[in-house]
């Protein structure tokens, strides 16, 4: 939905609100998402949630590169955007289960990032006057811990931001277990299946990526094991695989987003080769797709280097080799968005198969200029 000038000042005057309950909050927000759609109280539609959501995401990630570069001052009204978007993400897809909510990397990695006390702080001394980055951080956690365990979310659901920062002192935080989570994300492929037990960690790693493997060893050792991306060599390792979909799906998920493989996949489709194989090549395709489009987020996300690390774990998580930034992350996107409209024009894929991951792409990165033309040839189908 297109929000006018009107109701996006609405907005933030609401998320600005440090009395406001985030119950309450949540009730105003639909008023004014009912405002933005002619006044109709029709429960909003697939698009509009996630288009609505991106819009609360968008918010937080300006809130955290102003935390970084400094143009942006740590105060009470801060705090209240970042919970209240939070909170906000969280009741948009209230009724959706967590392994399905879209967000839930984003919970899962604020967690990562930011679950650390500083040394510094002292909690029984807490006001808004002692606002910072560190406290700001230390309140978000509790309230994304909550929404994680939404069965005690209730506790809080009915407090202010100001209310959760005055009681901050009395609620401690709770030793929080990510496996779980990191567990749904690598089934769903969002994460990359750790390779070892000690690369599950409760907070601070993200399963990775990894071509390597345990020697046995007492040292526990690791061994490169070289990838070969080939055509010939993806085929032969499916071929040979006595899980055949499984093996393919996971192969060409992981494949980088470059030329090569583009045209590799585009190859693979139009030849019918995965079929030969007894292998459907919707699965394989949607999940490059969603994996790349999360590869593509972490780029821009790394661009930036966190000033204080005392306040977050350790960024191994994100480090991957390849290139990072704003201008990298535009080539990234310029590619995958050749791939899916090709995918379309050749009918090599329906496009409602890739529903989401158009909408996700064409809202995302509406400033790059191809995914504008992207949406305008996607419109012009309909």
């Amino acid at each position: 939905m297109e929000i006018s000038e009107t109701i996006a000042e609405r907005l933030e005057s609401l998320l600005s609100d440090v009395c406001s309950s985030f119950a309450d909050t949540s009730s105003k927000f639909k008023d004014i998402r009912n405002a933005a759609r002619g006044g109709s109280t029709d429960a909003p539609d697939v698009t509009e949630n996630f288009q609505d959501a991106l819009l609360l995401k968008q918010k937080l990630d300006l809130l955290e590169a102003g935390a970084v570069t400094g143009s942006c001052e740590p105060s009470l009204p801060i705090l209240a955007r970042i919970l209240h978007c939070e909170y906000l993400l969280y009741s948009i897809y209230a009724e959706t289960p967590m392994r399905y909510n879209p967000f839930l990397s984003h919970w899962v990695e604020v967690i990562q990032r930011l679950d650390r006390k500083p040394e510094s702080m002292e909690i029984s001394k807490i006001t808004s006057k002692s606002m910072s980055w560190p406290l700001i951080h230390r309140v978000r956690v509790l309230l994304v811990q909550q929404i994680l365990h939404a069965d005690t979310l209730m506790r809080i659901s009915h407090q202010s931001p100001r209310d959760l920062l005055e009681t901050l002192s009395e609620l401690e935080l709770m030793h929080f277990v990510l496996d779980d989570f990191v567990r749904i994300l690598e089934d769903e492929d969002i994460y990359e299946r750790s390779q070892s037990p000690e690369a599950q960690s409760t907070t601070g790693s993200t399963a990775q990526s990894s071509y390597k493997i345990s020697t046995g060893s007492q040292s526990n050792s690791q061994i490169d094991i070289p990838i070969d991306n080939t055509k010939e060599g993806i085929l032969r390792r499916i071929k040979e695989s006595s899980h055949p979909v499984e093996t393919a799906d996971k192969i060409i998920a992981r494949l980088p987003v470059d030329l090569n493989t583009l045209e590799l996949l585009t190859g693979l489709l139009q030849n019918g080769t995965l079929e030969s194989l007894r292998v459907d090549s919707l699965n394989p395709i949607r999940n490059y797709i969603q994996h790349g489009l999360r590869h593509i987020e972490k780029m821009g996300q790394r661009q930036t280097v966190i000033p204080d690390t005392s306040l977050y774990e350790s960024n191994d998580s994100i480090q991957e080799q390849g290139e990072v930034g704003r201008e990298a992350q535009r080539r990234s996107v310029k590619l995958l968005v050749l791939f899916m409209r090709n995918l379309v024009r050749k009918a090599l894929i329906p496009p409602e198969e890739l529903y989401y991951e158009i909408q996700e792409i064409c809202v995302r990165y509406m400033w790059i200029r191809e995914v504008r033309d992207f949406r305008a040839f996607m419109e012009g189908m309909g």
